[in-house]
């Protein structure tokens, strides 16, 4: 969902590899780019982005509609956020449109937003993933200019 061109519209990639756009699929509450996305809590999780500044909004689609969801701890874009478990969800970097995130958090709907150990850089628009032993990596990344780095936690 989202991006610079119709930042509401929405596309389901079915099973038989079929894309549905806008309408079948209602459009986001917020127009929103370099958001971040998870399947959490039973329902697709679009985290911030951007939409002429940061956002700290989040949205929930629920098979039905959109729901506005729990605010992130602070606007942000081009930020991680990654399946831990069915429960827990982690959320690192980012960018504020002046600031680059090192901050990290584990979420869960229980706790809500749990502050963790800052990556060692602050960087934002970089990819993420979770290995076999439960490890965050993330890598590559921008500051103001291209990066090559490896974190993992």
């Amino acid at each position: 969902c989202g991006g610079a061109v119709g930042g509401t519209d929405c596309f389901l990639l079915t099973k038989s590899g079929d894309w549905l756009g806008t309408p079948p699929m209602k459009a986001m509450n917020t127009i929103r780019w370099y958001a971040a996305a998870i399947m959490f809590g039973g329902g697709w999780w679009i985290t911030g982005g951007y939409s002429g500044g940061s956002l700290a909004t989040t949205e929930v689609w629920d098979n039905q509609t959109w729901q506005n969801y729990i605010n992130l701890p602070r606007a942000m874009d081009g930020h991680c956020l990654i399946n831990v478990n069915s429960s827990h969800a982690f959320l690192c970097g980012g960018h504020t449109g002046s600031t680059y995130l090192s901050a990290s958090y584990f979420f869960s709907e229980d706790t809500g937003f749990l502050p963790q150990t800052d990556m060692i850089t602050a960087k934002g628009f970089f990819a993420c993933s979770l290995d076999s032993d439960d490890r965050v990596f993330t890598v590559g990344g921008w500051t103001g200019s291209n990066l090559n780095n490896v974190q993992y936690f």
